[in-house]
């Protein structure tokens, strides 16, 4: 939820109008026609992190072909995903060549993951990013760890506005059938310890795996479901099984 404050909004020139820019998926095309706006999508937004020069090239040509969107359309806002990698330099620069307000929604991880990466272009691009939060409008922070990260990076407070990642309640709410997942699973009368996310390392997913032997030991009817794919899928199915902890952690993959 937002932290309650009063503010001003962010632009008021005239009717809101929304272009947004977003990679071309597979099958947009229908889906973009049924929306009451205007949908651009680009074919090489996925390429950004690209050693190859061609790659390069194109996103300094995604940039300049944002900005231009930026101006025909005369939007009232500017709203970054995120802030790490390439995304700071473009907020410098917009903030520099227009004044269009900018909003970013941020994740501290992924600065500190740049700010941590010892390849000298990351180095650079982590600097962009810091560089950024002075010149933004707001940021939208989605902890509490978050906002504090911001602030001891230099972002005015009252640019920092908490609202936590949120779910649809009409779809995921308390009462819900799960007795088919866990007769599936066979942990029927296990006491289950529930993780639903991506997994990816900056999750912690490895933590609670590790942790897994110590709380057997109070609970033995402990078990551990975790649902989700990711790029570290594999690593902690390996991690369970060096653990010994194969019937112990199930991995449900993705459930609809």
């Amino acid at each position: 939820r937002p932290r309650a404050h009063e503010e001003k909004p962010l632009a008021t020139r005239g009717t809101p109008r929304r272009s947004p820019r977003t990679p071309w998926i597979s099958g947009c095309a229908e889906f973009d026609k049924q929306q009451n706006f205007t949908v651009i999508r680009s074919r090489v937004w996925d390429k950004f992190i690209g050693a190859n020069m061609l790659v390069r090239l194109s996103l300094i040509w995604l940039f300049l072909e944002s900005l231009l969107i930026a101006r025909k359309h005369k939007v009232d806002i500017i709203i970054f995903s995120s802030l790490h990698f390439y995304m700071g330099a473009w907020v410098n620069i917009i903030k520099l060549s227009s004044r269009i307000p900018c909003l970013a929604f941020v994740f501290a991880e992924s600065i500190e993951r740049t700010l941590n990466d010892k390849r000298a272009r990351m180095k650079l691009l982590a600097k962009f990013a810091i560089s950024s939060l002075k010149r933004i409008d707001r940021l939208i922070a989605v902890s509490n760890f978050t906002a504090r990260k911001l602030i001891d990076w230099g972002a005015a407070p009252e640019k920092v506005i908490i609202n936590f990642p949120a779910v649809d309640i009409a779809v995921f709410r308390p009462g819900l059938e799960t007795k088919g997942i866990i007769k599936r699973h066979n942990i029927e009368n296990k006491r289950i310890i529930l993780t639903v996310s991506r997994l990816e390392k900056d999750k912690g997913i490895d933590l609670i795996i590790r942790a897994m032997p110590d709380i057997l030991e109070k609970f033995p009817d402990a078990a551990y479901l975790v649902v989700g794919s990711g790029s570290e899928e594999q690593n902690l199915k390996s991690l369970a099984e060096q653990l010994q902890l194969a019937d112990k952690v199930i991995f449900a993959g993705n459930i609809p």
